[in-house]
């Protein structure tokens, strides 16, 4: 089987995975971000003590490779050299920087010139440019830079190395003459390798401490977008694959490049076609938040989308999910959320309906934008999540006016890593061989076409309110 593990941005996942695509031994874990002023950390060694705990529970014997994935641009600074100590893997480290971070919104405007188009200040390059004005001891001390992923693939096989996942990611990552440009040392910036590749096989010391055999392959997954297209089987042109989560992700399948603004554009993992993402910023951290401020922590999310059905279908309330900034398709990282049209009969219901209409708003703001520059997009596949529920489904599917397919998969992520890895072992020829192996559809959402029509007035509202508001966000 397949040990695939995921690091997200709140939340670690994990299984065994057989070239069926089963599940065993699947485990979540909760992770702690910290998050204060511009500031957006979590502990690295949480990290490395899930898979350790994990480890000692398994059956490792049953383990033929080790494939890593995590989430976009978040920074682990390293300060040493893999060890086990207490019987846990452990690597000194700085908090990891998340992508939610914001200590690079001054360096970002630099990096994007040099690049020639924006490079948003939770990518690599302005974080550590920002880093070094401001904590020059921690970057002076800083021996490697590596992505989340980078960290834990090296925490296991001692090897430090940045995965590039699809061509195309370039300027979000360095080069040689983007490092000597910024007199930033090549010697804190890895390798860059390619997804599906072997790594390396795990190191002496893990393998003895956790009586796993010494030729087990780590194979490269990546970035969590690009497994999940896998596991989403978004993998036929016209078909997006929605990842859902602390931010939401888009990734369309296109038989070629469109240059769109505010969409990255870059190789999909299938051979000969493009993915088009647009990635929205804080869609399931709305919904987080929302349930904080109505006092709904302690109750499931299926009770907030309860409530959320609860109100008035037809509200005026808009909002904007812009808590963190936002990305695609406005890349704006001073715009601000907003609940607008609330009276004194504003109920909780609305303002829950409210928040959950204004996340799949700006769903469909990405696909018009998409569509507006030639796209063609069929339908949406989605896998699990806290947002795999009826009435948000429906909701989001009469929004966009897309038919939604559900994947039957735990997490699309880990089945992504597990289809890379079979594939990079030869038990299938070509990824495509393991999609269809491994995964399907187990229930589908057609929109309400009279309900799209309604949702079409009310999205002109939501654009023209962030119009109104942009110069305010932005003083």
């Amino acid at each position: 089987m397949i040990l695939s593990y995921d690091i997200g941005t709140t939340t670690l996942k994990i299984a065994l995975i057989d070239e069926k695509g089963n599940f065993y031994n699947y485990k979540v874990q909760k992770l702690l971000t910290n998050i204060s002023d511009k500031k957006a950390e979590c502990n690295s060694g949480d990290y490395l003590t899930f898979l350790s705990l994990y480890l000692k529970e398994i059956d490792t014997n049953l383990i033929e490779a080790i494939s890593i994935s995590g989430n976009g641009p978040s920074i682990v600074a390293i300060l040493d050299e893999p060890e086990i100590n207490e019987s846990l893997i452990k690597v000194k480290a700085y908090p990891t920087r998340t992508w939610l971070d914001k200590r690079g919104a001054s360096k970002s405007s630099i990096v994007s010139e040099y690049q020639g188009e924006y490079i948003d200040s939770s990518f690599l390059i302005p974080s550590v440019l920002a880093m070094r004005e401001d904590d020059k001891a921690m970057f002076d001390n800083t021996k490697s830079f590596l992505s989340t992923d980078g960290f834990v693939n090296f925490a296991l096989t001692g090897v430090k190395a940045t995965v590039n996942t699809p061509k195309g990611l370039m300027k979000y990552y360095y080069d040689d003459k983007l490092l000597e440009h910024f007199n930033l040392p090549k010697s804190k910036f890895p390798k860059i390798v390619d997804s599906g590749i072997v790594l390396s096989t795990i190191s002496e010391e893990i393998a003895n401490e956790f009586n796993i055999r010494k030729d087990i392959p780590v194979i490269t997954g990546g970035v969590d977008f690009y497994v999940n297209i896998l596991g989403s089987r978004a993998s036929k042109v016209g078909v997006i694959c929605d990842r859902t989560g602390t931010s939401e992700g888009l990734n369309l399948c296109n038989d070629r490049p469109i240059n769109i603004k505010g969409m990255l554009i870059y190789e999909h993992p299938i051979k000969n076609y493009w993915n088009i993402s647009g990635i929205i910023s804080t869609t399931g951290a709305a919904i987080d938040w929302a349930r904080n401020i109505l006092n709904m922590n302690d109750q499931s999310y299926n009770d907030f989308y309860k409530l959320a059905s609860a109100g008035k279908d037809d509200s005026d309330l808009l909002f904007l999910p812009y808590l963190n900034g936002e990305r695609a398709p406005i890349w704006d990282s001073k715009a601000k959320g907003v609940i607008f049209g609330m009276n004194l009969e504003t109920s909780r219901a609305e303002i829950a309906e409210a928040v959950v209409r204004g996340t799949c708003l700006a769903i469909k703001d990405v696909i018009k934008t998409m569509e507006a520059y030639g796209a063609i997009i069929n339908e949406i596949n989605a896998a699990n999540s806290h947002t795999l529920n009826n009435y948000y489904l429906q909701l989001k599917s009469d929004i966009t006016g897309k038919k939604i397919n559900i994947i039957e998969s735990k997490s699309p992520e880990l089945l992504g890593l597990a289809m890379i890895s079979y594939t990079n072992l030869g038990r299938y020829k070509n990824l495509i061989e393991a999609i269809e192996a491994m995964s399907k559809v187990s229930i589908t959402y057609i929109p309400n076409f009279e309900n799209f029509e309604k949702y079409e007035k009310m999205y002109d509202r939501y654009k023209k309110l962030y119009s109104v508001l942009k110069t305010e966000f932005n003083t």
